[in-house]
């Protein structure tokens, strides 16, 4: 937030603010019935076995990286000639920019976190403008 003062009877005001959100890394999905078992078995349940190996499975599906981003801005100007009249001007703008959400659906009979795997882009653009005109007059209170 800035604040400028002009002279007696004026002020300019800035706020802003940004927000990033890088989303997931690759999300591999591997192939149904693909995934690797680990090998040495012995005990795995209690003790230790080797992981298999995952890089190596077939991937079924491969999500990219979702970000969003949003920003913000807004200005305000303000005059008085200090005795009847003052003069209020406001702006206002927000961005929001999304490749994807990052949700996940709860699958209650299941028990699991599961990914959305649909691609919804999402732009979104807002403007307000705004002009408050004052005048005292104090002979009608």
């Amino acid at each position: 937030m800035l604040n400028f003062p002009i002279g007696d009877i004026a002020a300019l005001r800035f706020v802003t603010t940004d927000k990033y959100i890088s989303g997931f890394i690759h999300r591999y999905v591997i192939a149904p019935g693909q995934f690797p078992f680990p090998t040495n078995y012995g005990n795995c349940g209690v003790y230790y076995c080797t992981r298999g190996d995952v890089e190596a499975a077939p991937i079924a599906q491969d999500h990219a990286n979702r970000t969003s981003s949003a920003s913000f801005l807004r200005a305000r100007h303000c005059w008085s000639n200090r005795r009847y009249l003052s003069i209020t001007g406001n702006f206002m703008y927000q961005r929001i920019d999304a490749d994807g959400y990052n949700n996940f659906q709860h699958r209650e009979q299941r028990g699991d976190l599961s990914a959305y795997n649909i691609q919804e882009p999402y732009y979104d653009s807002f403007h307000l403008w705004s002009l408050k005109v004052s005048y005292d007059m104090s002979f009608a209170t």
